[in-house]
């Protein structure tokens, strides 16, 4: 079975950072739920996350996404 380690990464206003990061917290860890369920009937994804990095001095924040899986959808 292939495998696949995928990163998505985004630039955004720094200034912007906290919030994103507060909305990021504010979803909670999706280990289950909705999010969740769709993942498992998949069965394809085995590892996924979202984080924030904050920018460098006028340099802007990313948001990262990393994920992992195999198989086909």
């Amino acid at each position: 079975m292939p495998h696949a380690f995928v990163t998505a990464v985004v630039p955004f206003d720094d200034s912007k950072a906290a919030a994103v990061n507060r909305h990021l917290d504010g979803l909670g860890n999706q280990q289950s739920g909705p999010l969740a369920d769709a993942l498992d009937k998949g069965g394809f994804v085995h590892f996924m996350s979202l984080l924030v990095v904050p920018g460098a001095p006028g340099q802007p924040a990313h948001l990262v996404l990393e994920a992992q899986a195999d198989g086909y959808p």
